[in-house]
């Protein structure tokens, strides 16, 4: 019923507390701080974004049946990044592909590890890690403390383990086989200091965890060098990103969002004041801003030439354009309704200008455009981000002074190095002088969620950098979650002669809580992307009891985002190859591992698992139902849960706190919409309609057709033609029927050829006559119903832009025609896939190597001779004539699946084929075998490093809730990497949703009945009695009130209108009347299912000690309703 994947799958809708509050503050904050002009907010079904300046497409379309490869690339890339690629498009996967990194920053640092992690799993080309040359520098080996550097303790231990190699081995060539070890296709090589300064090779420079002045000196030759810098680093609680990336380096897109294909509906002049108006067509919504330029195209997806300029979105339907050049307002209109089906938003590149690090200080402190988007709330007390800045600035200083990182005992002396690095600011106040203490109490130690936060944007801004693919990071990027910290002079204490699995995070956060953390029962939800980066960062953060669960297997794409699998594991379960590599972090952690489904009623998540065994939930899950439903487990139980997803660039996570917030469940998503039938049968006008289409007519063709044919065969087999006639037309109808008995007939032929190569001849045959029907003489019968010039009832053209005049297509032998050749190469495709699947189908027992592949030549050969119409034949002389050539040993169809993932099987090139025909058949640009995919297997693109970031916020979320903080405290996030862009709202308090006798209630109450010994001998309480201790225990007056229902999910188990009377139910224990209801929904589900294998449970609450039950009570004397909290009635004791 439900699978846990790799939790790509972010939540749809904000929170009612983020529109208003985030609209209001970032709009503001744009038009103040933001060097580009700011496009408008836009809401999608994704995620909350903004779009910001006019950028280039991302994905360019290429021929027919290309495939993923890119520069530097293979098949093995193809399959490994094909959910990447989706996300930065070829060309930036390409440049990603080949490009070069250099990483310097101390060997045990963790936030080296993650960031380098982040970027062999995202594919570079070649990283190249720095060590130190003869002479060492005494402020580096200072400057980070490897004792209090958890994350990078255990990312050793798991390179020593993986590698099976001891401790004295150099740490430099550790971290270089574990990074060959994640990814096998990245050069990873070590060079001292002065090797790389005498490289001349451009790449990018990422520098981390160094004092300033080491940063400075880098950057400096960077410039030199002509190489893009980037610098990260982490001190306690707080990080820090920098980015120069040279002058004018060019943005080839700001946001990777592909502009809408908007079909056009029609360009007016407005008589009033000659502007022009662009409408779409009903039913469709352009992506345009203000600012935007827009380019119209043609039917065959060609620009026509007409750019012109969005002066005003008037609605999501319509908006105002301003053109240049000679042509009038009237004629350009012309021009455009006569010419142009479509248009979209161009995207231009834009060039950035950097400045170094040294020379950008004395601006930092007063333009606000220097910092990047991060936590709203932070970004606009100025005061505070300047003691945030001059802290890190002034922690090389102390400890190039001191020889070590300063304490809370150093505070007076540090808080002088921070005054000292920005004088001009007013250390007085209270956000400077707490920022300033809460750095100097945590600066020491390193903590792992901040280190994966940092480590991500780093990781993201190289890749920015080696691509131009997003927006860069402008110059600064500061990041914190002081929010944590307790204002208590002994929580904080230091913590050098302590010997504990996590120094660091000790200190950063106080021995009581980590304490805490570490008898936590935490269940992963999901052993995918997200999972994978969950369970490390909880390994080095000290969690000691984990529960995993997940029902899928790993494949080859899985390995460019989940840290935790190699090529070795694919086949293997996730979460059973998951504790096998985390016990490698943290060899004494406690890992129970279930592949089971999280909502199988007969599985491991039973009741006393939620009561009893988890703590808090960590979603990692990648689908909605899925969440639905573990946070209906987490509310009925009073259960913390942190919920992820992403969507490329893109990512949220939602915190759920027991008897606070609301649930995941409180916003509903919007329903994802639907094409109507006849849009994708008859009247298609987008891509994502004819692709749905081929997959339509994939199912038909080689899952619903052999399947009916398995079953009409064997019908026949053992009833007379007569009867089997009557059968289908009773059931399908005479038209149905036809259609029915002329496909039953030719497999019914088809089956009986033993020979396979006559077999293979007549199915290339029959693959051009499906050809011809589908995109002939189909099309030809509709013109025919709907002539060109025909007109509805209300006197309208019949055909308009949303139903577009189509044209049969047929081979042809013009071999200079550009469409007439797309025309002919994937009716090539077409019959090449139609025919090989066919035959498949028929021979399922058959290898596949044994089936010769069937080249253009006999394809081209059978389209030229497909338009001969078959004889006709009655349905019943067809039946009766299958019936005479059945043999006694009949031969069985195979039904074959829709599998997106495996380029060898012909699928999505049977799919992009079929796609691309009925698209040129209506006008409609074709597409490649990469978009076909995308649409037809619903493909979620996905980033390492937008999974690595909202899993480190779900872990920060998870200490929150350990330390039991304010509702105050916690932070749903929103984040975009491409823009960048980081926000953090408050979560919404839980509503209230109930108010009896001045009584409040919310989601997360209920009304405690228990049975009583009694009740227990006899079966538990009755419905009657029930309904009396329901009015009792809400304290309501029997005379005035009454209970209208009781439900148990979706089972109404007792309604006053029906059974007030009926005495028969009123004595029937509760658990009775719940128990008949579920085995009455088994028993139809079961009946109707077509593959009913397990046997109904005897008894399907035989394992719960209660149930929830929901309760409408009612005004005797006004007969108003109201909904009172859910009773949970409790069993005394379980039944045997």
């Amino acid at each position: 019923m439900i699978r846990s994947d790799d939790g790509t799958c972010p939540r749809h809708l904000i929170p009612r507390s983020a529109i208003i509050e985030m609209a209001k503050i970032f709009l503001f904050f744009l038009v103040l701080l933001t060097p580009v002009s700011a496009g408008s907010f836009r809401s999608s079904n994704e995620l909350f974004e903004v779009n910001s300046g006019i950028l280039p497409h991302k994905i360019t379309s290429t021929p027919l049946n290309s495939h993923l490869r890119v520069r530097g690339g293979s098949d093995q890339d193809e399959e490994r990044y094909s959910r990447q690629v989706y996300a930065l498009g070829k060309r930036a996967h390409g440049l990603i592909r080949t490009s070069k990194v250099y990483l310097d920053g101390p060997p045990s640092s963790g936030l080296l590890y993650e960031c380098a992690k982040n970027l062999v799993l995202s594919g570079v080309g070649s990283i190249t890690i720095l060590k130190p040359s003869s002479q060492k520098n005494k402020l580096d080996d200072d400057y980070h403390c490897a004792n209090f550097d958890d994350l990078g303790r255990s990312y050793q231990q798991a390179a020593r383990s993986e590698l099976e190699v001891d401790q004295v081995v150099d740490e430099h060539t550790l971290l270089q086989n574990y990074l060959r070890r994640l990814n096998p296709s990245v050069k990873v090589s070590v060079m001292t200091l002065d090797e790389v300064k005498k490289c001349s090779e451009e790449g990018v420079f990422v520098c981390i965890d160094r004092a300033y002045t080491t940063q400075v000196q880098w950057n400096n030759w960077c410039r030199k060098a002509n190489i893009k810098f980037v610098s990260i680093e982490t001190a306690g609680l707080y990080g820090k990103v920098f980015c120069d990336f040279g002058n004018g380096f060019k943005v080839f897109d700001r946001d990777g969002e592909d502009p809408l294909q908007t079909p056009l509906g029609k360009a007016k002049v407005l008589i009033e004041t000659g502007e022009i108006r662009v409408n779409c067509i009903d039913g469709e919504k352009h992506d345009v801003s203000q600012g935007d330029l827009i380019d119209f195209r043609d039917a065959a997806g060609n620009s026509i030439g007409f750019n012109c300029t969005v002066m005003k979105v008037i609605n999501p339907k319509q908006f105002l354009i301003e053109i240049s050049g000679s042509l009038s307002a009237n004629d350009f209109c012309e021009e455009i309704n006569q010419r142009s089906t479509s248009f979209s938003r161009l995207k231009v590149p834009e060039d950035v200008d950097f400045n170094t690090l040294d020379s950008v200080l004395s601006k930092a402190y007063s333009d606000d455009s220097l910092f990047s988007l991060c936590d709203l709330d932070k970004t606009f007390d100025r005061n505070r981000r300047s003691a945030i800045l001059s802290c890190f600035l002034a922690l090389g200083e102390f400890i190039g002074e001191e020889g070590f990182c300063p304490t809370i005992e150093n505070l007076e002396v540090f808080s002088g190095h921070a005054s000292k690095s920005n004088a001009q600011q007013d250390h007085t106040t209270l956000s400077w002088k707490r920022a300033v203490r809460c750095f100097t109490k945590t600066c020491r130690g390193k903590f792992c969620p901040v280190q994966a936060v940092i480590g991500a944007i780093g990781a993201q801004e190289a890749l920015k950098a080696a691509s131009g693919l997003y927006y860069p990071v402008k110059q600064f990027l500061l990041f914190d979650c002081d929010e944590l910290i307790i204002e208590d002079e002994n929580a904080l204490k230091s913590t050098e002669t302590m010997n504990t699995s996590a120094n660091g995070q000790t200190y950063v956060i106080g021995e009581r809580l980590c304490e805490r953390l570490s008898q936590e029962r935490i269940f992963v939800v999901g052993a995918g992307a997200i999972g994978c980066e969950l369970l490390k960062n909880l390994a080095s953060m000290g969690i000691k009891n984990l529960i995993i669960t997940d029902m899928d297997t790993i494949e080859k794409s899985n390995l460019s985002r989940q840290l935790l699998f190699r090529d070795r594991d694919i086949g293997v379960f996730k979460s059973v190859a998951a504790q096998n590599t985390i016990s490698m972090y943290k060899p004494d952690i406690d890992i129970e591992v279930h592949t089971s489904k999280v909502g199988d009623d007969h599985g491991p998540f039973d009741e006393d698992f939620w009561s009893k065994k988890v703590d808090i939930v960590l979603n990692a899950l990648d689908n909605i139902d899925a969440r639905l439903y573990i946070d209906s487990q987490c509310v009925a139980h009073g259960k913390a849960l942190v919920d992820a997803g992403t969507l490329g660039s893109k990512g949220n996570v939602q915190v759920v706190v027991p008897h606070q917030s609301e649930s995941y469940g409180a916003s509903v998503d919007p329903p994802e919409p639907a094409i109507p039938v006849c849009t994708i049968k008859n009247f298609p006008y987008l891509i994502s309609h004819t692709i749905q289409w081929g997959k339509e007519l994939f199912d038909a063709f080689f899952t619903q057709r052999p399947k009916r044919y398995n079953e009409l065969s064997q019908l026949l087999k053992d009833n007379s033609p007569d009867s089997v006639t009557r059968k289908i037309i009773s059931e399908l109808g005479m038209e149905a029927s036809r259609e029915t008995s002329r496909e039953l007939l030719e497999d019914v032929e088809s089956s009986i050829v033993e020979d396979i190569s006559t077999f293979r001849d007549e199915a290339i045959t029959w693959a051009a006559t499906c050809a011809d029907g589908l995109f002939r003489q189909e099309i030809e019968v509709l013109l025919m119903k709907h002539p060109v010039d025909s007109v509805d009832e209300d006197g309208e053209p019949f055909w308009s832009v949303s139903r577009r005049v189509p044209k049969s297509v047929y081979y042809g032998v013009d071999a200079h025609d550009p469409q007439q050749m797309k025309i002919n190469d994937n009716l090539v495709a077409f019959v090449q896939n139609c025919a090989r699947l066919r035959i498949e189908s028929c021979n399922p027992h058959v290898a596949k190597d044994r089936i010769a592949h069937i080249t253009r030549e006999e394809a081209v050969s059978a389209l030229k001779t497909s338009n001969l119409s078959p004889e006709d034949k009655g349905i019943h002389a067809r039946i009766q004539f299958s019936k005479d050539l059945l043999k006694d040993e009949i031969r069985e169809w195979g039904l074959i699946g829709f599998e997106k993932d495996d380029d060898s099987n012909g699928h999505v090139d049977f799919v992009t084929a079929a796609s691309n025909l009925r698209a040129l058949c209506y006008g409609i640009a074709p597409v490649d075998t990469m978009e076909t995919r995308r649409v037809a297997g619903q493909i979620i693109p996905a980033m390492i490093t937008t999974t690595a970031l909202v899993s480190a916020f779900s872990c920060l979320e998870m200490v929150k809730l350990v330390q039991k903080a304010s509702l105050e405290v916690h932070r749903n996030a929103f984040v975009n990497m491409a823009t960048p862009f980081l926000a953090f709202t408050r979560p919404m308090p839980a509503e209230e949703v109930f108010n009896i006798k001045g009584r409040r209630f919310t989601i997360w109450d209920r009304t405690i009945i228990k049975e009583s010994k009694r009740n227990s001998k006899t079966g538990g309480i009755t419905i009657r009695g029930l309904l009396a201790r329901i009015i009792k225990k809400t304290g309501l007056d029997d005379d005035l009130f009454q209970v209208s229902s009781i439900s148990y999910g979706p089972y109404l188990i007792y309604a006053n209108f029906m059974h007030e009377h009926d005495d028969e139910l009123l004595s029937k224990p509760v658990w009775d009347v719940i128990k008949e209801a579920l085995m009455h929904d088994d028993e139809f589900s079961e009946r109707d299912s077509d593959d009913a294998k397990k046997s109904m449970p005897s008894d399907p609450l035989k394992h719960q000690t209660f149930v929830d039950c929901s309760i409408i009570i009612e005004d005797i004397e006004s007969g108003d309703e109201m909904e009172i909290p859910p009773i949970r009635l409790v069993r005394r004791s379980k039944r045997p």
